[in-house]
């Protein structure tokens, strides 16, 4: 007789799960990068204080208009270039994990990104406009409002209020999911009385 408190026989217990192979493992840790970026892309264009975002642009040299070549990699491409409407631009580099921005490769990205500001490299996408950005940062995870967040660009403090979402034209506009920001400042909760 077994008693209640002696552990699950093994031969009751879940079976092991199957080892994923190596292009399995990519591809799912391809999916929650993808995901993330998709995140942090609506994030931003719901923004109000963002003029424009510009997915994957590169790198390049203002008076050829060519990419720009770094030590060790043939050009550079951020994950999005944000222009804010006080005229600031900032390249952002989104990473899924904690490790991942730990990485040397992440630390060699971020050296790219700074050896092209101070060259004055411009960025951009295509025959759209490119721009020089002000500063480059890297944000790890999805995004997270309100205290203790990571949606604060550099130069600007983090936001403390809470956000109210609503729509931005009631179905009008082509894109139904964007959400506009309308910020709302705490206010102090009133004591409750005696009932």
């Amino acid at each position: 007789m077994v008693s209640r408190n002696s552990p699950r026989s093994p031969s009751r217990s879940a079976p092991p799960l199957p080892r994923l192979s190596a292009r399995e493992r990519l591809r799912r840790n391809a999916a929650v990068g993808r995901a993330t970026d998709a995140a942090w892309k609506g994030h931003l264009e719901a923004r109000p204080d963002v003029a424009r975002v510009v997915t994957q642009p590169t790198w390049r040299n203002p008076l050829t208009g060519r990419q720009m070549s770094f030590p060790g990699a043939r050009s550079r491409r951020p994950d999005f270039r944000v222009d804010l409407r006080n005229g600031t631009n900032h390249a952002v580099e989104i990473k899924a994990t904690p490790r991942a921005a730990a990485s040397a490769s992440s630390a060699r990205q971020r050296l790219r990104d700074r050896i092209a500001i101070n060259r004055g490299a411009v960025l951009g996408k295509g025959n759209g406009p490119h721009v020089r950005v002000n500063h480059a940062t890297t944000r790890v995870g999805l995004p997270i409002l309100g205290p203790g967040g990571n949606t604060a660009l550099p130069g600007e403090p983090q936001n403390t209020s809470l956000f109210n979402l609503a729509p931005t034209d009631l179905g009008h506009s082509t894109r139904h999911d964007k959400l506009q920001l309308e910020w709302a400042t705490l206010e102090p909760l009133e004591e409750w009385g005696e009932c």
